[in-house]
């Protein structure tokens, strides 16, 4: 890439995932090959400072340079690590004191200036004068490189370097950052907690020398494009940061929403500003929100049917009332609603798995669900079958389609899905033929998409997380009549197929997304 495109495309490469920072380094690879300055017109060219020769075998050089540049050893330009050490007792209380943490990482920002006085060191340090570069040692790869603008003493684990006539203090600390030094140096540093760069291989590594004047016109350059990465990296920061505010208040409105209009009112907040919420994350955000929303009846105005009940239905088996438990927000779910133990939903049960040993138990025409089949969607296939012989030999047993599945093991607690088709299940699925009398299929698999956070804090404190159809039956949640069931399914449905259409959006930013990647490949 010349430095012209790379110009014209400057803020498009800052839109690629990680584009500031590769910005950043694309500003160095063309300063220190020559292509982002233009040397002087003119025949005679300011020879460089420093021997004449360039390395004895051309394989050496880390790439090409203008020719009349020159390649040299850190040692050849500047005085490495020369200054004289001294004992934290005698700095004066005055003297800045400089640790590695007061130091960005990848920026190099002074984060912070400290005296000596408010550090109160016990370790030996190095003093270094206005015009040194420091260079952190410690954890190269953090790349922590600037130029002291006065006098102070540092930690030992930063190097003073001092540049010799003919060197800008600036050319070589940017020297020090550019991304083939920073490789080279991770491949050469020594300790595997806490790597360092040895002083043999920083003498010995290779520096880019162009004329004194030339070096002035790429620092100039350098300082100027890292000051729009600067700005940029600021300006996308306050975006992520009034996005996630954004995003945070308008889906809070949402949950919030007390009456029919205020929920409108905050629909089409959210409605109106997708492209802020567009994103895999935020968009999860977002049909989770949708999901609390209908169960705590905010989607759809109540139907003034039937006074609320609380009478029981009949179920797979009774419940112990003193082990009954309930989410606190579902307590506020409408007054024509009625609540329920989970238990009186439908008919609950749980399947089982056939010996593994017994390999005519397997690859049958039974459909066989496991967690893997789960994905918060209908179950219309299973990735295993079992037999007849597999079906009597164990704890198996149909389930009709229309129940709904939920996990009770491991790390995949809550996950859920409908079956539809008749399939059977092991032992870490529980399932619910729904009693028709209370609620539908489809209300009860809204439900327990709902319930995911609750039931994975219900498994927590075994060594392996679990719950039981007992801790799912004694669950009460609050059930709007059958009617009501309906129009709530019916508005989610209408709700997700609009979050369906965010994606669309989200993929048209992937696009953009991927066309400044391409313009980076061409770095």
């Amino acid at each position: 890439m010349d430095a012209q495109t790379f110009l014209d495309n400057f803020t498009t490469i800052a839109g690629a995932p990680g584009g500031v920072q590769r910005l950043r380094d694309l500003v160095l690879e063309l300063g220190f090959r020559g292509r982002l300055t233009t040397a002087d017109s003119g025949t005679n060219v300011e020879p460089s400072p420093g021997p004449a020769s360039t390395p004895s075998s051309p394989k050496s050089a880390p790439f090409e340079i203008p020719r009349h540049w020159v390649w040299h050893r850190l040692d050849e330009i500047a005085d490495y690590n020369k200054r004289p050490k001294v004992s934290p007792n005698t700095l004066p209380d005055s003297a800045w004191s400089l640790d590695l943490a007061d130091i960005e990482k990848t920026t190099s920002t002074l984060i912070r200036r400290v005296r000596a006085s408010e550090r109160h060191s016990k370790s030996a340090k190095c003093a270094f004068e206005r015009g040194d570069v420091l260079y952190g040692k410690l954890r190269p790869y953090l790349d922590k490189v600037l130029v002291a603008d006065s006098n102070g003493y540092c930690t030992t684990e930063i190097v003073p370097i001092v540049p010799k006539a003919g060197i800008i203090s600036q050319y070589l600390r940017w020297s020090l950052k550019r991304p083939d030094f920073r490789r080279s140096v991770e491949s050469l540093s020594y300790g595997m907690k806490m790597p360092r760069l040895g002083t043999k291989d920083a003498l010995a590594s290779l520096h880019p020398v162009p004329p004194l004047a030339e070096q002035e016109r790429i620092v100039a350059k350098v300082d100027e494009l890292m000051g729009l990465c600067d700005d940029l990296e600021a300006r996308q920061e306050r975006r992520r940061s009034a996005i996630t505010h954004f995003r945070r208040s308008a889906l809070h409105a949402l949950v919030e929403a007390e009456t029919p209009d205020d929920l409108r009112h905050a629909w089409e907040r959210v409605s109106t500003n997708w492209a802020a919420l567009t994103g895999p994350t935020r968009l999860a955000d977002l049909r989770h929100t949708i999901l609390q929303l209908a169960i705590r009846g905010r989607l759809v105005p109540q139907l003034a049917l039937e006074p609320p009940t609380n009478e029981t239905h009949p179920t797979s088996a009774p419940v112990d009332r003193a082990k009954l438990w309930e989410l606190p927000n579902l307590s506020a779910a409408p007054s024509t609603w009625s609540t329920h133990p989970m238990a009186d939903l439908g008919r609950w049960g749980s399947g089982g798995t056939p010996a593994k040993g017994h390999l005519e138990y397997y690859g049958g025409e039974i459909p066989w669900v496991v967690i893997g089949d789960l994905n918060d969607d209908v179950v219309r296939d299973t990735q295993a079958r079992i037999t007849e012989a597999g079906l009597a030999g164990s704890a198996a047993k149909w389930i009709p389609t229309g129940s709904v599945l939920i996990a009770m093991y491991g790390a995949s607690i809550g996950k859920t899905g409908v079956t539809g088709i008749d399939c059977t299940s092991n032992q870490a699925i529980a399932h619910c033929v729904p009693n028709p009398a209370v609620i539908t299929t489809d209300y009860l698999f809204l439900l327990a998409r709902t319930l995911k956070s609750a039931l994975i804090q219900a498994g927590k404190g075994a060594a392996q997380p679990n719950i039981s159809q007992q801790v799912l039956k004694h669950l009460v949640v609050p059930v709007p009549p059958l009617a009501e069931q309906e129009q709530i399914v019916e508005r989610v449905e209408q709700l997700v197929q609009l979050c369906d259409q965010l994606e669309t959006v989200l993929a048209a930013k992937a696009a953009v997304r991927n066309r400044a990647s391409r313009v980076l490949a061409q770095a």
